[in-house]
């Protein structure tokens, strides 16, 4: 089964992030119904696993921190809020995380 890492963060887009975790769900109930092996895992990740308040202002409660996932086959990372970018710093936990998972084969 491939693990699918969806990342929220502050500012982040929760359509994008949403959006993504409805198409995997969909997916997996087309699969249920077909009566296939389930393909994929999906997890909302932060980076230390605490809520995020998205661009909307809707908090995003996340299923685990980065730490959690142990090997990620795609990574979804959901678009920032142009507003958000003035200032915007990338955050070292997360790029080496990236870093590491991409060095690893995931798709992002």
């Amino acid at each position: 089964m491939k693990q699918v890492a969806i990342l929220s963060y502050e500012g982040c887009w929760a359509m994008g992030l949403f959006s993504a975790a409805d198409f995997f769900r969909i997916a997996a109930l087309l699969e249920r119904h077909l009566g296939v092996e389930q393909s994929f895992a999906v997890r909302v990740v932060s980076v230390d696993g605490a809520p995020v308040r998205a661009a909307g202002g809707h908090i995003i409660t996340a299923e685990g921190a980065l730490a959690d996932v142990e090997a990620a086959s795609l990574i979804v990372l959901p678009a920032i809020e142009g507003p958000c970018l003035a200032g915007f710093e990338a955050d070292a936990r997360v790029l080496a995380w990236l870093g590491q998972h991409i060095d690893a084969g995931a798709l992002a």
